[in-house]
């Protein structure tokens, strides 16, 4: 029974692999700069959490964008993006409309800008109606990357980052403690 579950496990962890490929690292200096310092907080957290977990958030993007788990890992591996970026690139195109291989080239070209700069490439000023859908019209399964459990940690567990709960979740209209009390429209 050992060697069954043993050989089981072995298959698994070797299906896995590829995908949590060793040329893979979070770049600890993700700067996101949108623009908004409570969004700049939201993709680093889950920057920090996908990286983790990062089979798990290749399965979660391909979900909430309906896009094949190999297209979230081109964007990973092949475009050499993290996975923040790769959320945002599906974001950017969900929300702008635009073509996947276009947003590619803006993020190629104002990476290091960040993605307030990438976005206004295409026109979305921050502040804008477009930006707001573009940072609140987030997957509600994406929310779960947004929690950073840190070992030893004193009440990090379960609580709600800079966002808290916003329409988009699922509860529309809540004022959560990241709203600041606006109501949305």
């Amino acid at each position: 029974m050992k060697k069954i579950i043993g050989l089981t496990m072995l298959i698994v962890l070797w299906g896995v692999m590829p995908i949590q490929g060793s040329d893979f690292q979070i770049n600890a200096q993700f700067n996101a700069a949108t623009g908004d310092s409570d969004f700049d907080t939201f993709l680093k957290n889950i920057n920090f959490v996908a990286g983790n977990k990062l089979t798990f958030f290749v399965t979660d993007l391909s979900f909430s964008f309906n896009i094949p788990a190999k297209d979230v890992n081109f964007l990973i591996y092949n475009e050499k993006m993290q996975p923040a970026d790769a959320f945002m690139t599906l974001q950017l195109v969900k929300i702008s409309g635009k073509p996947l291989k276009k947003i590619i080239k803006r993020f190629k070209k104002h990476r290091k800008k960040g993605w307030g700069a990438i976005a206004l490439s295409f026109g979305i000023k921050p502040g804008s109606h477009t930006f707001v859908l573009l940072k609140e019209n987030i997957p509600s399964i994406i929310w779960k990357y947004e929690v950073i459990e840190t070992k030893g940690s004193k009440g990090s567990k379960g609580k709600k980052g800079s966002r808290g709960k916003k329409g988009s979740r699922g509860k529309k209209g809540s004022k959560g403690k990241g709203s600041k009390g606006k109501k949305k429209h």
